[in-house]
């Protein structure tokens, strides 16, 4: 990273063997790979060296010193090897929006109810987790992703606010995600005496060259097939999924 400010607190309590200061270093992420960027002691200011063929950037600015601080030269190389960049490439890198909310005052009829909305609409995905909040109360953060894009966010945060009690809710973003490409296959299984006729979408989860990583077949689909053709659900989806596996 890069940094671009400095900022010191000392505590109340005096401890014996060192004392009780604490520093903390704000920066943004390092993207560039070719530039070294040195921290002027004396000045506190930033110079930055660069290759011939690429433009000065990513000065240092706003980094504040304390007399006395010993600030020491701070050196940002290349930070992936080929092998690494070659690695990253195997897979989708984007960036999404967390939403979240402490509700606890709602039923879990009514959460049940948000999480299903916000997955018709539009979510990445929605889910609950157990909290503690003040005096003690239980309580649930309902949890929600989705891209980046103002409309979208707009849309869920309304249906956050009008589906449940909440007052208010946090918004973080450029959360980044990594994420394998997905298809699905179609296969047809020996059980067919069913409304599907024994088809089922196996999702197939692989890198950008093509390596297969996993697969899972579509719950409700077996669902469905080893209701009405009286077979256990994990001898179906385990049969779709094999059947898939001699595909890819």
């Amino acid at each position: 990273m890069v940094p671009i400010a400095v900022g010191l607190g000392a505590g109340t309590k005096d401890f014996e063997k060192h004392p009780n200061v604490l520093r903390l270093i704000l920066g943004d992420c390092y993207t560039q790979t070719h530039t070294n960027t040195e921290i002027d002691a004396d000045k506190g200011t930033s110079a930055t060296a660069t290759n011939d063929n690429e433009e000065q950037s990513n000065h240092i600015e706003n980094v504040s010193t304390e007399p006395g601080d010993k600030v020491e030269e701070v050196k940002v190389s290349k930070v992936t090897s080929d092998t690494d960049t070659e690695t990253c490439q195997l897979w989708n890198s984007n960036t999404l929006t967390h939403l979240e909310a402490n509700i606890d005052d709602a039923t879990p009829e009514l959460m049940a109810h948000a999480i299903d909305l916000l997955l018709e609409n539009g979510a990445i995905d929605a889910w609950i987790v157990p909290i503690v909040m003040k005096k003690g109360r239980p309580a649930h953060t309902l949890n929600c992703l989705c891209h980046d894009e103002k409309t979208k966010e707009s849309d869920l945060l309304a249906m956050m606010f009008r589906h449940t009690t909440t007052l208010g809710i946090r918004i973080h973003r450029n959360i980044a995600r990594a994420s394998l490409q997905r298809r699905f296959l179609k296969v047809k299984l020996p059980y067919q005496d069913n409304s599907r006729d024994g088809e089922v979408d196996v999702k197939v989860s692989s890198f950008k060259n093509d390596e297969v990583v996993s697969l899972k077949a579509e719950f409700d689909q077996c669902k469905v097939i080893a209701k009405e053709s009286n077979v256990p659900l994990k001898v179906v989806s385990s049969t779709a999924e094999r059947l898939a596996w001699e595909l890819v």
